[in-house]
Order: structure tokens, then C-alpha cells, then sequence
């Protein structure tokens, strides 16, 4: 036994290599690495290796010079006391001082072991690494003496590629696989039925906009300055991760055994991370610019039977509830929110349904001409006759129709359904204007499946081009970045009208008005609401703006004559709204279209030839 304890030479590996032995020429453990003393607690030093490990390849007789004589072959060693555990590595030889290196990296053989073999995430973060270092070694040096020289960088190595797997890139901060197993580790803990954990997730709102918007280097410049923000306002004892793309983590944890939260505590942590992201973030490819920030937070507490994952999903629900609940807040997880997503879920499905069922319909808000008090088509507006709850409006299942793809096939279906329906206003229209119709878009259609939707479906109908007038949003178009600038392009060349639906209520600018070469500029209902109160500046505005760079002007949501009057004055070219006519079924439309198409005002109101307005 004094012989297998007699000092090492210096080491070749240290405890960041974690499956590594060190063989005497008897083949006893001389020294092994901290993972395999962890499946072994009643110790391995001085054991066998025969005791420990079969070796299965090379197959080779269990004698120093025989293990010694394979210098780059692949060593599989099966445990003889952990079923299911399997070594993979190399076997260095050090001929100075007559010892043999293994070193290796686990094959857990049956994954549902990982557990019962007491192996952690650190255990496989490098060992695989470590290995091909190994042969790299071997592969450079013609001794063990001039390995050990080229190993003294491996321990260097090691440690930043532990780092690496389980801490974010970009910010430094831990990342999902390290918050999921310190997470684990904290609710497996004996104590954790009395232990409170808290988990804050959160997601910043708009960030996709902001990162498409500036570039991917600006974004990566907004999530650095967001990690750090983050552990500075968290408490010491605190984790802070990425969680990934724009979503983070705070672990909160009260520590000791029958500690529990103060609410205030939790909500405190959360008022100060929404606090310090809505200061504005300065870009350093963009000096001038200041991007304005905010998140949405979910929290969800253990209460001693959740699962890691179960904490983490609740938080996420309660994040998305802060999302539409408003962003720029916190919501705490309550068991509705669950019920809730498995009605979501259930939505998903009846959406799917609905789309192949023939339960979609359009109704067609009319658009009145001022030049002559005319009509000059209307935009087409989706509803989804729900075979229980009625007729539901677009905000009711749009998101659902995005979250889930579907909203490609929708709107597919629309513009063919509006297309059909032009054809035949225009056929019974004896008026001097060619009749049109607008469809909104979504940002999940922009692609060049899209522009051959829109020429299929004009040509299908023997359209102009120039009658469809497709409207996207200056949000969408910051989302979608270079794809809806190139599909734009696209549907511009084809010849549709293209108009730019709620400029100004996000991030609005005069350069994109100038960029994508809009037709038309609607006028948000909000700001023609404003009109009732004698504050005109912004309608002015954009009306002399839009008209600056050659664009038509359509003002939505005209509900009374003193706004009609005011439009009609500053040069608005068209209008719609309830004063006008509210969102109509398409046989009652034909009706308004068909002859001149005139329009009466002595019959304004939300009822119009007998049929209510359908939903705004």
C-alpha cells in the first residue's frame, strides 16, 4: 500500500479532467478524477482496475505493457458496480515514471441511469473535450514528458470550456443548462419542501423589432447591456441567466431551511428590473439613437411539488399573461393561467377546423371617395363563425393564427375570397371609377409564396393589379426586417397598391414611408378620434407629410360629421367608418357598390339597410 501511495510526479491532468485514473505499473489507482470517486464513495485508490472496469476494447489481457502498447487506440471500460455506465478515452503511457494515464468521458448506455448513477450535468460538460485533447497529444508529443509540457495547457483549457457550456456567449451570464440544473439541484435538495424558490422569467417586449430594425451586432449590443443591468439589480444570492433568444431568468431563492418570501420582496426584485430596462439603451453603431426598452415578467414560486420544469413553464405562462395584459409589468402565476393555455391549445385545434370547415368569413367595411361622395371598394375584414361562441373578431384568434402558421393558409384563403368578391362589384358597377378592396396583411405571409398568391388570385379573376390594395403595418415591417422589404418590392413590381396601416402609434419613421414607396397612408382611428377634441396637429401633419411624398390619403374610424367636415377640408382623399358604413356582409355590399355606388348621408349610423354592424 506504501508503494501505491508514493508522491506523483506532477500532474499530468487535474480535477477538470473528471473520469481520469492514474495506473500503477500493478494496475492500482493511484489517483482518480473527482466524477468517478463520486460513483465510487467507498473509494478507488488502491483498488484494481479489474475491480473497477472491464475493458471491453481493445481486447487486450489486463497487463501494464499490453494497456501500454495501444497509444492511440479507443478504450471503452464497462463499470463492474454501475450497470449502464461505459468510459470512452485513452490510455497515455509515462514511461519516466511508470504509470498509466486513462482518460475518458461517459456513455450512459441507458439514459433514464443518468440519475441513479449520480452523475450531474458538470460531469459531461468537458469530458468529451477533454478526450479529443487527449489525442491531440498524443498525436504531438513522441513522450509523456513532452505531453505533460503540452497538458500544462490543458487544465487552462478545461476550465473555459466548462464555462463555455454552461454560460451564455454574448452576455456572460449562466445559461438554460446551467439555470435548469442548479434549478434541480435546488428543488431535489432535501430540505426544498420548506425552502422557497421563486422564479422570475422574463422577455423583453419589441426586441425582435429593435434587432431587425438597427442589425444583429445592435441587438447583440441591447442583450449585453440587459445581463448587466440584470446582475446589478438581482441580490447577491440571486442566479441570473439567458434563458435564450431575448428571454432571461432571475432564481430566486430564500436559502435556508423554512424560509419563505416576503411577496414584497419578489415584487420589489421584479419593479426593479422593470425599472432599469426602461431606460433607454444607447447604440455604438448608431450614436444618435437611443432604443427604448421594456419587458414583460412572469413569476411562479415553488410550493415544494413542482419540477424544475414545472416552475419554469409557470413562469412563462405568467410572462405571457403580463404580455397581454399590457407588457412593461409583472403577473404572478396563478392555476387559471394553465386552464387558459389548454384552452389555447384547444382554440388551435378548432381554428384548424375551422379553416378546412368553411367557418371563416369576410365582411367588407365600405370606402367612401370625398371627391364626390362615392364609393371606392372597402376593405375586407375576417371573422370566424365559431359554431359555439358566435361571431368572433380577429383579436380573438389572429395570435393564435400567427403562434400557429396558420395564418398563411388564412390569408391565402382571404385574398382569393376578396378577389372573387371585387369581381363582382365590378361587374355590376357602372360608375367611373375601377372599384377596389383592401386586405391587411401578416408578416408570417412575407415571402415570394405570397407574391404568387396575389398574382394567382388576380389572375384568376381578370383583376388590375392596381385594384388590390394590400395594407401592412410599420410595426410588421420593422419585425420582418430585409424579407418584407424585399416582398414589398415584390408586390410593387407585380402593381398592387401598397398602404401603410397605423403610422405613427409604434416606431414611426419618415424613412421607411420613403424606402418602401407607399401608395397610401391610413390614418389611425385614434388620431381622427382626437378631432372631436379640437387637437387637429396630428391629422394635419400626417395628411401634409403623406401627401409630400405623393400618397393617398384614407382616414379609418370616422364616426362623426365635425371629423368628417375636418377630413374633408384638409384633403383627405377617402374615409371609413361607422359614420360612413359599419363592416357589412358581402351580399349587403354588392348592394351599396352595384350602379354609381353613391353614397347617401342622410343614412349614416351603425345601421345601414337594415343589417348591424358586424364587430369593429
Amino acid at each position: 500500500m506504501a508503494e501505491q501511495r508514493r508522491p506523483l510526479p506532477p500532474p499530468l491532468l487535474d480535477s477538470a479532467a473528471p473520469f481520469h485514473l492514474v495506473l500503477d505499473a500493478e494496475l492500482r489507482v493511484l489517483q482518480a478524477g473527482p466524477s468517478i470517486q463520486r460513483i465510487h464513495p467507498k473509494g478507488v485508490v488502491g483498488s484494481a482496475l479489474s475491480d473497477l472496469f472491464q475493458v471491453t476494447t481493445p481486447k487486450v489481457s489486463y497487463t501494464f505493457e499490453e494497456l501500454a502498447s495501444q497509444p492511440r487506440s479507443l478504450f471503452l471500460l464497462a463499470s463492474m458496480t454501475r450497470p449502464g455506465l461505459v468510459l470512452r478515452g485513452q490510455m497515455l503511457h509515462d514511461g519516466d515514471h511508470g504509470l498509466l494515464y486513462f482518460v475518458g468521458s461517459p456513455w450512459v448506455t441507458q439514459t433514464a441511469s443518468f440519475t441513479s448513477l449520480g452523475l450531474t450535468l458538470d460531469d459531461f460538460a468537458v469530458s468529451d473535450a477533454v478526450v479529443d485533447y487527449v489525442l491531440l497529444l498524443q498525436s504531438q508529443s513522441s513522450s509523456l514528458t513532452e505531453a505533460r509540457e503540452l497538458a500544462a495547457r490543458l487544465n487552462d483549457t478545461a476550465e473555459q470550456l466548462t464555462h463555455q457550456a454552461f454560460h451564455d456567449a454574448l452576455t456572460g451570464l449562466p445559461n438554460r443548462s446551467l439555470l435548469l440544473d442548479h434549478l434541480r439541484r435546488t428543488l431535489d435538495a432535501p430540505d426544498h419542501k420548506t425552502r422557497q424558490v421563486a422564479v422570475l422569467m422574463l422577455d423583453l417586449d419589441g426586441f425582435k423589432a429593435v434587432n431587425d430594425s438597427y442589425g444583429h451586432s445592435s441587438g447583440d449590443d441591447v442583450l449585453r447591456v440587459v445581463g448587466g443591468r440584470l446582475r446589478a439589480v438581482a441580490r447577491s444570492q440571486d442566479l441570473v441567466a439567458r434563458f435564450g433568444g431575448d428571454e432571461f431568468a432571475l432564481v430566486m431563492d430564500a436559502g435556508m431551511t423554512g424560509s419563505t418570501f416576503d411577496d414584497r420582496t419578489v415584487a420589489s426584485v421584479a419593479e426593479r428590473v422593470l425599472d432599469t430596462l426602461r431606460e433607454p439603451v444607447s447604440l455604438p453603431s448608431f450614436p444618435a439613437i437611443a432604443v427604448p426598452l421594456s419587458a414583460s415578467i412572469g413569476i411562479a414560486y415553488s410550493h415544494g411539488l413542482e419540477s424544475a420544469d414545472d416552475l419554469l413553464r409557470n413562469a412563462d405562462l405568467a410572462m405571457y399573461a403580463a404580455k397581454s395584459a399590457g407588457k412593461s409589468r409583472y403577473e404572478c402565476y396563478r392555476s387559471a393561467m394553465h386552464v387558459e393555455s389548454l384552452s389555447r391549445l384547444d382554440l388551435a385545434q378548432q381554428l384548424r377546423d375551422a379553416v378546412h370547415a368553411g367557418e371563416l368569413r369576410l365582411l367588407y367595411q365600405p370606402i367612401l371617395r370625398l371627391d364626390g361622395d362615392r364609393f371606392a371598394g372597402a376593405e375586407a375584414l375576417l371573422r370566424w363563425q365559431h359554431p359555439t361562441r358566435g361571431l368572433l373578431v380577429p383579436h380573438e384568434f389572429l395570435d393564435m393564427a400567427e403562434e400557429t402558421g396558420l395564418i398563411v393558409e388564412i390569408g391565402a384563403w382571404v385574398l382569393d375570397e376578396a378577389c372573387r368578391e371585387l369581381r363582382r362589384w365590378q361587374d355590376a358597377h357602372t360608375g367611373r371609377e375601377t372599384l377596389g378592396v383592401a386586405v391587411n396583411l401578416s408578416g408570417r405571409q412575407f415571402g415570394s409564396e405570397l407574391v404568387t398568391t396575389v398574382a394567382t388570385a388576380l389572375h384568376t379573376q381578370g383583376l388590375e393589379p392596381g385594384c388590390l390594395t394590400l395594407e401592412v403595418t410599420e410595426g410588421l415591417i420593422a419585425g420582418e426586417g430585409t424579407r418584407a422589404h424585399d416582398t414589398l418590392r415584390a408586390l410593387k413590381e407585380l402593381g398592387v397598391w401598397l398602404a401603410i396601416d397605423d403610422f405613427g402609434t409604434g416606431h414611426s419613421s419618415l424613412g421607411r414611408l420613403r424606402d418602401y414607396d407607399f401608395d397610401e397612408l391610413k390614418i389611425d382611428r385614434r388620431f381622427v378620434g382626437d378631432l372631436d377634441t379640437g387637437d387637429t396637429t396630428l391629422v394635419s401633419t400626417q395628411i401634409a407629410m403623406a401627401h409630400g411624398l405623393d400618397m393617398r390619403v384614407v382616414a379609418e374610424g370616422v364616426e362623426t360629421e365635425a371629423q368628417l367636415g375636418y377630413l374633408r377640408a384638409a384633403g383627405c382623399e377617402q374615409v371609413q367608418g361607422y359614420l360612413i358604413a359599419p363592416p357589412l356582409p358581402p351580399g349587403t355590399v354588392r348592394g351599396l357598390l352595384a350602379g354609381a355606388g353613391e353614397w347617401s348621408a342622410n343614412a349614416p349610423g351603425p345601421v345601414l339597410h337594415g343589417v348591424v354592424a358586424a364587430g369593429r
